[in-house]
C-alpha cells in the first residue's frame, strides 16, 4: 500500500480519465481528497505547476484532516508560499507521521495565470454531482490569499470534478 519515494496524491492514477490544469482564480482555495490507506512518514508535500507562470507568481499549499462528514476539517500543515517562476514539481519539507485516513490537499493562488496540474478522474470520495453526473473529486471555496484558515471553511463550498496534482512523498512506512 505504498512504496518509499512514491506519492499519496489527490488523484487515483488507476481511475484517471483525462488531465489538464485547474481553472481556479486567485482568491479561491482548492482542496482535493487524498486517501491514505496506512500510516506513513512523508518527507515532502508537493504540487505540480503546468504553465502560465511568471517570476512573481506564488501558490500557498498545505493539507487538512477530515470531519466525520468527510469534508475538510482542522488544518494539519500550512506549507507556506511556493514560488512558481518555473514549471514542474515544487516541494516543501514535512516529516511528521500521518495516520491512515482521508485528508484534503489544499492550494491558494496569489494571481492568475498560474496552472496547477489537475486530473479529471473517476474516483469520487464525496459521491457524484447529480446535476452533471461528474465525480466530485475536489472542492473549492472563496478565500483570500494568505495563511490557510484553521479550520477549513465549511460554508460556500462548491464541487469540482478535478483532483489537483498535489501529494505527500513517502519517506518511510512503519
Amino acid at each position: 500500500m505504498g512504496v518509499v519515494g512514491n506519492y499519496f496524491v489527490g488523484a487515483n492514477i488507476a481511475d484517471l480519465v483525462g488531465s489538464g490544469s485547474d481553472d481556479s482564480q486567485a482568491g479561491i482555495m482548492c482542496l482535493s481528497a487524498c486517501w491514505v490507506p496506512r500510516p506513513f512518514t512523508p518527507d515532502q508535500l508537493v504540487i505540480k505547476i503546468n504553465a502560465g507562470n511568471a517570476a512573481d507568481r506564488n501558490v500557498r499549499i498545505g493539507f487538512y484532516g477530515s470531519l466525520a462528514t468527510g469534508l475538510p476539517g482542522a488544518l494539519i500543515f500550512d506549507g507556506g508560499v511556493v514560488n512558481c517562476a518555473t514549471t514542474g514539481v515544487k516541494a516543501v519539507a514535512y516529516t511528521t507521521q500521518i495516520p491512515a485516513g482521508l485528508y484534503w490537499l489544499a492550494h491558494i493562488k496569489d494571481a492568475q495565470p498560474l496552472a496547477v496540474a489537475a486530473f479529471q478522474q473517476g474516483l469520487t470520495p464525496l459521491g457524484f454531482d447529480p446535476t452533471s453526473l461528474t465525480g466530485t473529486a475536489g472542492i473549492k471555496v472563496s478565500q483570500t490569499y494568505g495563511a490557510l484558515p484553521d479550520p477549513a471553511p465549511t460554508s460556500g463550498l462548491s464541487f469540482v470534478s478535478k483532483a489537483f496534482w498535489m501529494g505527500l512523498r513517502i519517506a518511510s512506512i512503519p
